[in-house]
């Protein structure tokens, strides 16, 4: 007598096959900046240092603008002497009040040229950007790195203050054999396995 055995089966379906790629790389960040400063002069202040999170728009570190200083306050001291003067004019010609937003536009040009209220415009335009000059500032949220200048020390304007490494998004690198090039497309997910953490990953 002949017993019966059981057999398991299991429907086939397509689908599919998941494969893998396995690669040593690096992750850097998907954006960096060496930052210089527009001028040479002295480190005054050094805010941030090596390891150091700033924002957009934080003041990284200044020079010495004591005579940058100066000068945009004499800049903003002749602005108003002519300021007066302009007034005076404006006034010879019929304004009662030395409003201008009645005046013909080419009339009001002359008289600030006349005046010298053009000259003190852009002169004060000039002394404020000097003096913003002094200031190095964050373009973007990051981490800073490679200082090596310290306060008081002299820094030319061809050498870069710091690093700023964005750390908001990186950028993975790593090599694949050629048989393997043809599985990766863009938007492929990818883990990422910190060497220093076993058990962390990232996607």
């Amino acid at each position: 007598m002949v017993i019966p055995q059981k057999v398991s089966i299991t429907l086939l379906q397509l689908n599919d096959f998941p494969m893998q790629t396995i690669s040593n790389g690096l992750l850097e960040p998907a954006a960096t900046a060496e930052l210089f400063f527009e001028e040479s002069g002295t480190l005054d202040r050094v805010y941030y240092h090596n390891g150091n999170k700033v924002s957009k728009g934080d003041v990284l570190a200044s020079l010495a603008n004591a005579r940058q200083l100066l000068n945009m306050q004499k800049a903003e001291a002749a602005l108003k002497e002519t300021e007066s003067e302009l007034h005076s004019l404006v006034l010879g010609f019929g304004s009662t009040t030395g409003d201008t937003s009645s005046m013909e536009h080419e009339l009001l040009q002359y008289l600030k040229s006349q005046s010298g209220f053009t000259m003190a415009a852009l002169n004060l335009q000039s002394a404020r950007m000097n003096y913003e000059n002094t200031f190095l500032r964050a373009p973007f949220n990051g981490l800073v790195s490679g200082v090596e200048k310290q306060e008081h020390q002299q820094i030319l304007s061809s050498d870069p203050f710091c690093t700023l490494l964005n750390e908001e998004q990186f950028v993975a690198r790593f090599s694949v054999i050629e048989q393997e090039l043809a599985k990766i497309k863009p938007g492929q997910k990818v883990k990422v396995y910190p060497i220093a953490y076993d058990s962390l990953y990232v996607t």
